[in-house]
């Protein structure tokens, strides 16, 4: 029921945005007092689900409208991600962008416990009013002999500002 209201919230307060497969909402009214955004997005390590080795996944965050406004105001990684029980999975890099740049809003981050994880990060500053739709995806890079699916501890939280 919450997600419901949430989205219903969300529709009303910023217009149509289409989500995908991870958690998209609006912030309180602290939280967003205390970050500067207005959307909350989610993922734990059950979103990463490419099982081929070495190959990054594409995960689509939410969809854009041509005339609004998106930044990312600061990446937050309450969990760091891990495959227990493999120190040798010690990668796992992403990026915020979208189709036209790749890390236009966080450039390469490590998120991985056994690599030197970033548990706090404030995106590039850019501030884009998109021209036509498009969709803020992540992208995130496995070890050489790693698949992300393997993956089986994490979360990490992304604070965006949209105008409208």
């Amino acid at each position: 029921m919450m997600n419901r209201l949430m989205g219903c919230f969300l529709v009303w307060a910023l217009g149509p945005i289409m989500a995908f497969a991870v958690d998209v909402g609006p912030l309180d009214a602290d939280t967003a007092a205390l970050t500067g955004g207005n959307l909350v997005v989610e993922l734990d390590h059950r979103d990463f689900t490419e099982t081929t080795t070495n190959t990054a996944q594409t995960v689509q965050l939410f969809e854009v409208d041509a005339t609004m406004g998106v930044e990312l105001v600061a990446m937050f990684l309450p969990r760091a991600f891990e495959e227990t029980g493999n120190a040798a999975h010690n990668s796992s890099s992403i990026t915020v962008g979208d189709g036209s740049d790749p890390d236009r809003f966080l450039t390469a981050t490590e998120l991985n416990v056994n690599g030197t994880e970033v548990n706090l990060k404030y995106g590039t500053t850019t501030q884009l009013v998109y021209t036509s739709s498009d969709t803020v995806d992540l992208v995130i890079t496995p070890s050489a002999a790693d698949s992300v699916d393997e993956l089986n501890k994490g979360k990490i939280k992304f604070y965006f500002k949209l105008l409208r």
